[in-house]
C-alpha cells in the first residue's frame, strides 16, 4: 500500500438515450473515460507501473421496424484512445504512439422467427488510425470487417442464448505488418432454474484493438461462468470465474528497439471472485468482493493478484 507507483483513479462520464421516430428508434451514446492499464490486463505493454489513457466514444444505433418480420440495425462507432506520457527517460514510459481513432460501422438484420427465436446477420466494417508515428515506422494504419451468422433465442423459462459466428479480418496498409485472420465466435447463454438463482456463460473468440503493440493486436479467446444466488430478500451472493487466452506472431525486425518490439507471443489470465451485495435499505447497500488473478505480463513469468474490495453504495 505504501508503493505510491500504483496509485491510480478512474472515472466515468456519459450520456446515453433514444429517440422513437415513426418506425426508427434511434440510440445514441457519448462515453468519457479516464481508465489505467494494468500490467496484468490482457494485451498490456511491457511497462511495470500503471498506464493512464482517455477514451472517447461516441455511438448511434438506428432499428428500424418493417411491417413484417424483418428488422434492420444499422450502426456507427467512433472512438478516440489518447495515453499519457509518463515523466522519466525510459522510452517505454512515452505511451503517446498508441493514440489513435477507431472508426466501426455496420448493419445487422433481424428476422423473428417466433416470439423470442430470431436470426441474426452482421456485416461490420473497422478502420484504425494512428495519430502519432515517434518511432517514424511504416504506417500502422489498418481496416478489417466481419461477417457473422447467429440465433437468439429467449423464450418464457428457465434459458436464454445467443450464438453468433462467422469470419473476421483486420489487413494493414503496407506489408511489413501481417494480416490477421480468424474465425469470430461468441456464445452469451443463461439458466435460470429458480427465481432465486441464474447461472451465466459467455465465451467469446476474436481480433482484438489492444495494446500489444507487436502487431497492434492480437487474437483473443475468453470464457466467463457467472453463478447469482439471492440468499435472502437484501442479500445476494455472486461467484465467477474467467480465463483468458490471447495469441499474436512474432513482432516484425523493425520493431526492435522500441516498445512496439515484443518478446511474447501469447498470454493467458485466470481470475477467480466470490462477493455478496446487502441492501442496508432503500438508499443504501454495501458491496464486498475478492478476486484472485494467476497471470503474467508480457515478457514475465507467472504471478498472482489478491484483491479485496468493499464497496458503499448510494442511490435515489
Amino acid at each position: 500500500p505504501e508503493r505510491k507507483l500504483q496509485n491510480q483513479t478512474n472515472w466515468t462520464a456519459f450520456l446515453r438515450g433514444y429517440e422513437k421516430i415513426g418506425r426508427h428508434r434511434l440510440s445514441y451514446r457519448f462515453d468519457h473515460e479516464k481508465m489505467t492499464q494494468m500490467p496484468s490486463d490482457l494485451g498490456a505493454a511491457e511497462v511495470n507501473q500503471p498506464i493512464p489513457y482517455f477514451t472517447e466514444d461516441l455511438s448511434l444505433d438506428d432499428r428500424i421496424e418493417t411491417r413484417g418480420r424483418l428488422s434492420i440495425i444499422p450502426n456507427f462507432d467512433l472512438k478516440r484512445f489518447l495515453f499519457t506520457d509518463l515523466p522519466g527517460d525510459n522510452i517505454y514510459l512515452h505511451q503517446s504512439y498508441r493514440d489513435r481513432l477507431l472508426f466501426s460501422e455496420g448493419v445487422g438484420v433481424r428476422y423473428s422467427l417466433a416470439e423470442g427465436s430470431d436470426l441474426l446477420l452482421i456485416g461490420q466494417g473497422v478502420e484504425i488510425r494512428y495519430s502519432n508515428n515517434r518511432f517514424h515506422l511504416p504506417s500502422r494504419n489498418s481496416n478489417g470487417f466481419s461477417a457473422l451468422l447467429g440465433y437468439d433465442y429467449e423464450m418464457p423459462g428457465p434459458f436464454s442464448i445467443r450464438v453468433l459466428g462467422g469470419y473476421q479480418n483486420r489487413f494493414y496498409k503496407v506489408s511489413a505488418y501481417k494480416t490477421l485472420n480468424t474465425f469470430y465466435a461468441e456464445l452469451r447463454g443463461t439458466w435460470t432454474p429458480t427465481r432465486m438463482t441464474r447461472v451465466s456463460l459467455t465465451v467469446s473468440r476474436g481480433i482484438s484493438d489492444s495494446a500489444f503493440e507487436s502487431v497492434i493486436g492480437f487474437v483473443y479467446t475468453t470464457a466467463a461462468l457467472d453463478i447469482r444466488q439471492v440468499y435472502s430478500r437484501n442479500v445476494v451472493l455472486h461467484a465467477g470465474f474467467q480465463i483468458q487466452q490471447g495469441g499474436a506472431g512474432q513482432s516484425p525486425a523493425i520493431f526492435n528497439n522500441t516498445p512496439l518490439y515484443q518478446t511474447m507471443t501469447s498470454q493467458l489470465n485466470a481470475n477467480f471472485s466470490v462477493g455478496v451485495d446487502w441492501a442496508l435499505d432503500q438508499h443504501f447497500s454495501l458491496e464486498a468482493s475478492n478476486v484472485y488473478r494467476n497471470t503474467n505480463a508480457s515478457g514475465s513469468s507467472r504471478y498472482s493478484i489478491d484483491m479485496a474490495m468493499i464497496s458503499v453504495k448510494y442511490q435515489l
